[in-house]
This record gives structure tokens, sequence and C-alpha cells, in this order.
């Protein structure tokens, strides 16, 4: 049993992710959390006045049909949170004057509900945060040399890099290892589906993957280090 303040602690960094509109700040929050929960190794029970804890299938509120990296993402995020996913793809409608369908394509992260809930809101937020930066490259690199070919999956494959390197760490510290009811229940979910392929074509622009992978430690480090993410876009 994990002692009360921590778990008070942790209610009110997962209120803080949950409820600020700030990206920086809320995955700073989750990282937090999911840092305490894994290293107290406090449950859904603890949190929620005895509730039994649950697996649960928690999706992201990103659209990542046109930014094929924010799979790569995903998969990190849910292999340091105890989780596993799959996409969730919709179609709304078809767009004549473009002749394209209206695709949406969602992270579902699947495991117990204090760690799919935390993957999904550090997943959302650094997914924003590496959409702004990669983007704000490209415009530098416009400025400068008057094209940005290939500037952004090279910044964002970097920076999915540095995110790894850096959660890595922690995972290993706390010695994090997915649970067998979350392959369990992952595994029962998905038996139908079929698999689908994402690819990110890397350019070899090595100074922006350098870059990229610098801000993704960056974000993880300040997020654990000083409580919110010094980045801007």
């Amino acid at each position: 049993m994990a002692d009360k303040n921590i778990i008070d602690r942790i209610k009110k960094l997962l209120a803080l992710a949950k409820g600020n509109t700030n990206a920086a700040e809320a995955t700073a929050a989750a990282l937090k959390a999911q840092k305490l929960i894994a290293e107290y190794d406090v449950s859904k029970a603890e949190l929620h006045e005895g509730e039994p804890e649950n697996l649960v299938e928690v999706t992201s509120e990103s659209n990542t049909h046109s930014n094929p990296w924010g799979v790569k993402l995903a998969n990190v995020i849910a292999d340091n949170f105890r989780c596993r996913l799959y996409l969730h793809t919709t179609t709304a409608g078809y767009d004549y004057w473009t002749r394209r369908k209206d695709t949406s394509r969602n992270i579902v992260f699947m495991g117990y509900d204090t760690d799919a809930e935390a993957a999904k809101i550090t997943f959302d937020r650094l997914y924003e945060i590496g959409n702004k930066l990669a983007n704000a490259a490209c415009r530098r690199e416009r400025e400068r040399w008057g094209s940005a070919v290939g500037v952004r999956n090279s910044f964002l494959m970097g920076f999915v890099k540095g995110i790894q390197d850096e959660l890595e760490k922690q995972c290993v510290a706390l010695m994090l290892v997915r649970p067998q009811a979350v392959d369990d229940f992952a595994d029962e979910v998905t038996s139908s589906f079929r698999t689908v392929r994402t690819r990110v074509r890397n350019s070899g622009d090595r100074a922006a993957y350098n870059n990229g992978r610098e801000a993704g430690r960056d974000s993880v480090r300040s997020a654990r280090l000083n409580g919110r993410a010094a980045l801007t876009a």
C-alpha cells in the first residue's frame, strides 16, 4: 500500500494532465504521475477508493492519418507505459473537390486504466509538440536556404528517438515490465484485426535528425526534472 501523500500527489498530477491546455505542462504532469505509479506500484484500487483495477482501451485525441510518424511515437509510449496499442480508422465522408476520403486514424492504448490514461495524455501532448517543433524547424530551414525538403521527417524521426532514449532510461531504472494480463487482454481484443504497416521515410538529413533527437530528449528531461517542458514552436 502506497503512502497517502504519494497517492494524493498522483491524483493531483493526473488531474493537472487531463485539465491542462498547455501541452508541455500536461506532458510533464503525466510523466511524473506515471513515474510515481510505477515506482510505488500504485494500483487503481488505491487511486480510486477501492474500485477494482480495470483493463481498458483508451483512444487518443490525435488524428495520425497524415502523420504516420505518430505511430512510431505511440509504440515508444506504449512500451514505456506498460501498454499495447492498435490503430482505429474511421471514414466520415468523401470530398468531391479533392477526391479524398475524410479519414481519421487514432491510437488506442490498451492496459490498466492508470497506465493507459497516462499513456494517452503523454502521447497526445508529445505528438502536438513534435508537430509544432518540426514545422518550426522547416520554417527556419526555408528562411535560411530557401528549401526544407526532407527536414520534417528527419527531425521527427530524431524526435521519437530522443523520447525513446529518455523513457527507456526511466523504464530500466524502475524495472518496468508489461503485465501478462495486459498482453492477454490485448491479444483478445486484437485477435481478429489485420496488420497495417506504417512507414516514415527518413531523408537522411543528419542535422535535422540530431536537432529532433535533442528536442525529444529535452521534452522528457524537462518534464521529469523541472515539472514542465520549456519548449517553444
